[in-house]
């Protein structure tokens, strides 16, 4: 699959914004319940952006949204943090597995290094029930240097569980 990786602009957040959507209802991955409305996802995007962070967008050759992936600032309000912050990335179901996780991943982290504004990348994963699920995730995030180094156990809930 040809992929092209940019930055995001204002034009994707709808698309970038569905896929998202997917995810909070439809899946245990995010820990949102409810999908924000594309008007607060918007100002989201403008606040990450204004704070010169990446959020970048992976998409074939006809402009279809195949997965995004951006930095936020790790609890933003306190100043001692300003130098952390989190990671989102998310695929199209129908891009997992197809390289757009790690095209993703490897500009985003080539643009952190450029940036220098950011000294620790922080990336939760939800565990989920399916342990193939859970290692093939744990496995990608490694490929690219980050390491566990803490479990929260039973510290959230979605469709009951």
């Amino acid at each position: 699959m040809s992929v092209i990786v940019r930055a995001a602009t204002l034009k994707d957040m709808d698309m970038v914004h569905a896929i998202y959507s997917h995810y909070i209802l439809h899946t245990p991955t995010d820990m949102h319940h409810v999908a924000p409305s594309l008007t607060s996802f918007i100002a989201e995007y403008e606040n990450i952006s204004s704070r010169d962070l990446p959020y970048l967008v992976a998409s074939q050759h006809a402009g279809r949204i195949l997965g995004f992936i951006h930095a936020f600032p790790f609890r933003g309000y306190k100043v001692g943090y300003s130098h952390t912050a989190e990671l989102a990335i998310i695929c199209h179901t129908g891009a997992i597995k197809q390289g757009v996780g790690s095209a993703l991943m490897e500009k985003f982290l080539r643009s952190l290094e450029e940036g220098g504004a950011i000294d620790q990348m922080l990336a939760f994963m939800t565990v989920l029930e399916d342990p193939e699920e859970d290692n093939r995730v744990k496995s990608f995030y490694e490929k690219w240097g980050f390491r566990e180094v803490g479990k929260m156990v039973d510290v959230g809930q979605k469709f009951g569980r």
